[in-house]
């Protein structure tokens, strides 16, 4: 008795562009939410008024981190003052402290809003890519 199966060259190739392209369409998820995160955050922040170097809202970036099969975005903020505002901070003057400024916490609530979205956008890019298949 033989067994003969035909027709399954296509469906094998098919499958390795999957198993291929699925890490780039995670990427391309992870890379999607945190632009959207970064963009709230920033929407979120407030502005001084006053024109200097370090301003909150341009000093937002991200970084894409790869780890073996983990990958992790890193959302931050680069201004030196930055941990002052988001935090809140002790006012001193000539030594005595005169009062406390409460901070903002805007990127802590961007970030907690988005604790939710974020894996529901890089499963859709994900599912995009099987939908190929």
């Amino acid at each position: 008795m033989e067994l003969k199966m035909e027709g399954f060259e296509d469906c094998f190739a098919s499958l390795k562009d999957v198993v291929k392209n699925t890490p780039l369409s995670a990427r391309r998820g992870l890379q999607r939410s945190a632009n959207q995160l970064k963009k709230a955050a920033r929407d979120r922040t407030p502005d001084s008024g006053k024109e200097h170097k370090s301003k909150l809202k341009k000093k937002y970036g991200i970084r894409i981190k790869e780890e073996g099969y983990t990958m992790k975005a890193l959302v931050f903020n680069s201004a030196p003052h930055f941990h002052l505002i988001e935090r809140g901070h002790e006012v001193i003057i000539r030594g005595k402290n005169c009062g406390f400024v409460p901070g903002k916490y805007m990127f802590e609530r961007t970030v907690n809003e988005y604790e939710d979205k974020m894996p529901r956008i890089i499963a859709e890019e994900i599912e995009k890519e099987l939908a190929k298949f």
